[in-house]
């Protein structure tokens, strides 16, 4: 008789994707991250250990570092540089 049964691969199967939905979005966090400014390993850990896939709405929470000044136009700023 067979070891396994069709509902033992499919609980296979979503582990997998489950996992590998996990992998994808820690780097997610981390590309998130350092586009907002902030450091990538750090944010790639603290989703990997902590929080895992809550880090992305996290992320949106917290304000961006990289954001210029939103009190003077934007062609000011090009013919200032």
């Amino acid at each position: 008789m067979n070891a396994f049964t069709t509902g033992d691969r499919i609980n296979q199967i979503i582990w997998v994707l489950v996992f590998v939905g996990f992998v994808y979005s820690t780097n997610l966090a981390g590309r998130i991250a350092e586009r907002r400014g902030r450091g990538f390993w750090g944010w790639v850990s603290i989703a990997g250990i902590c929080i895992g896939p809550l880090a992305i709405p996290l992320l949106f929470l917290l304000p961006n570092l990289r954001r210029e000044d939103p009190t003077v136009p934007k062609a000011r700023n090009a013919l200032m540089m």
